[in-house]
């Protein structure tokens, strides 16, 4: 009894209800064209507020729409040089004109109430203004980390002696935090690796902070205890293995993600089986597990893990694209059709029909594809 949810008894399952479940935070790498007629004075302005701005909490400006924003005197090393800062997300701008070797030159922060108060496809297009009013034009928005998030009530709380009861989880790492030997947080994962999971006491740090009490109204709750939340930090490499390039490609998977992560990631089980991954599902994280139909639908996700993580179309374009200018220098010859010619001559030499099929069929099958388009037609698509 007393490893329940503090206790069955003062506590029943039925008193813990959801509340909320979405897009808590969201960092996008952008890949932007500048006007190559205004951002050499773009730069010149950003490095002069960046100046001014050292040795205070920012510098006030105007976007040239009228936008109001501070420019903070640190960027994001290496890449990112200035940094702006506007009352629903942070703007961390890189030099180049133009994304270099398939990476983004703009990354974004949006903000936790900007998402749950105006939703994300409002708050990425008030940011996309915002870049197109500086004179950028954007090609794509990479999701680069995204944090997954479910509140629920529960009125007694969460014990630490619970959770190490009946977790059942992939991560050796575990790192939790009490207040008064009480637990606050409970940390799953290591803070720099590419899953972290987060279990702690929300209405706790709502009311710690002072900034968050809109989360009062969302949530539709009068007495201000007792919401505790499930949150999974996901960074780039994640995103990657489970082939999320896009935005869409985030609305797609999102649903099926949390069930992935909630099922094989980290569960609490009742200790009824030998084998953690048969045993009973504990009636709380069914609660947890559910959200994956308030967030979408719940397509069959499977992670590629490094070694034979995929890259991006726009990556492999990129980089052939920097390879044949290459073989243009050293052949003297400045015209691209010519060149392409030369190379598709080379290419056949080198990987015969027979060979590039093999390849082909070794590769799909790495990619957990179907091996298709051998002697027939093939479908054109993302690689």
């Amino acid at each position: 009894m007393a490893l329940s949810i503090t206790c069955h008894v003062q506590n029943p399952v039925e008193q813990n209800r959801y509340l909320l479940c979405g897009i808590d935070s969201l960092h996008l790498g952008l890949f932007v064209n500048w006007c190559k007629d205004s951002w050499p004075e773009q730069v010149i302005h950003f490095q002069e507020q960046k100046e001014k701005a050292f040795g205070t909490n920012g510098v006030v400006d105007q976007t040239p729409t009228g936008r109001t924003l501070l420019h903070l005197p640190t960027g994001k090393p290496p890449r990112y040089r200035f940094h702006l800062q506007f009352p629903e997300h942070h703007i961390y701008l890189a030099m180049a004109e133009h994304p270099k070797k398939g990476t983004p030159n703009v990354y974004a922060c949006l903000g936790a109430e900007t998402l749950w108060q105006n939703g994300i496809q409002p708050a990425v297009e008030l940011l996309a203004a915002d870049i197109v009013s500086f004179g950028g034009s954007i090609s794509q928005f990479q999701p680069s980390r995204c944090d997954i998030a479910a509140d629920f009530l529960i009125p007694s709380g969460i014990t630490h002696d619970f959770l190490m009861a009946y977790r059942v989880t992939r991560s050796r790492a575990h790192n939790p935090h009490f207040g008064n030997k009480i637990l606050e947080t409970a940390y799953f994962g290591d803070k720099g690796s590419p899953i972290l999971l987060r279990i702690y006491d929300k209405s706790l740090e709502v009311m710690k902070s002072g900034t968050k009490n809109w989360f009062w109204n969302l949530w539709g709750l009068e007495v201000r205890r007792g919401v505790w939340l499930v949150e999974y930090q996901l960074r780039r490499d994640i995103l990657r293995q489970f082939e999320v390039d896009t935005l869409d490609d985030l609305y797609m998977k999102i649903a099926g993600i949390w069930k992935k992560l909630t099922t094989d990631w980290f569960s609490l089980r009742l200790n009824d089986n030998d084998k953690p991954e048969r045993r009973t599902v504990h009636p709380l994280w069914q609660m947890v597990q559910s959200c994956a139909d308030r967030l979408g639908d719940v397509m069959e996700v499977q992670r590629t893990f490094r070694g034979d993580t995929p890259a991006s179309r726009e990556w492999l374009v990129s980089h052939i694209s920097g390879c044949v200018t290459s073989l243009a220098a050293r052949m003297g010859n400045p015209y691209r059709d010519q060149v392409f010619i030369v190379l598709q001559d080379e290419v056949s030499r080198y990987c015969p029909e027979y060979k590039f099929q093999e390849e082909y069929i070794k590769r799909r099958i790495k990619l957990n594809r179907q091996v298709d388009g051998i002697g027939g037609d093939y479908e054109n698509t993302a690689f």
